[in-house]
């Protein structure tokens, strides 16, 4: 599409992408698919129109675009899990990394070491919530040397 062009109205597209996902449904009945994948292709269906259309700008990837447009990288959400289960060097890339949002390193802060928005507020700017985190990162790695330590004490005994 050329950039000058107006886009087309988001409400519009999402109802012909409905359509077309319903049509292909429809198709792959037809052709015997598994009727399980059937089914959770049915629901994803009925979720997609179930939803606000204030959520249809979200849904059509049009804010990764626009974020794209105001020269910021897109960063994918990241589930608690995939927080929780991240590894300290990996943080620290991010950290180190000046496209990683503050909000993406509050979520962090907060979801990973269990710092408090109260504790958030007082990080005045992104270098101090970088020095926050690189602190954290150096306990929990204290943390589990020690535990390591006491482990291999408490065996050799």
């Amino acid at each position: 599409m050329n950039p000058e062009q107006p886009r087309p109205d988001l409400a519009t597209e999402y109802q012909n992408l409905l359509n077309m996902l319903a049509r292909t449904g429809k198709y792959l009945e037809g052709l015997n698919a598994d009727p399980s994948l059937l089914k959770s292709y049915r629901r994803l269906l009925r979720y997609l129109r179930s939803q606000p259309p204030e959520r249809i700008r979200e849904i059509l990837g049009e804010n990764s675009r626009r974020s794209e447009q105001l020269g910021r990288k897109y960063e994918p959400e990241l589930s608690e899990q995939e927080i929780c289960a991240m590894a300290c060097a990996t943080i620290l890339d991010l950290a180190s990394n000046q496209e990683t949002s503050r909000r993406l390193l509050e979520r962090i802060a907060t979801l990973r070491f269990g710092v408090t928005r109260g504790g958030l507020s007082a990080l005045r700017n992104r270098d101090a919530l970088v020095e926050k985190l690189r602190t954290l990162i150096g306990n929990e790695s204290t943390h589990d040397s020690i535990t390591r330590a006491a482990g291999q004490q408490s065996s050799g005994r």
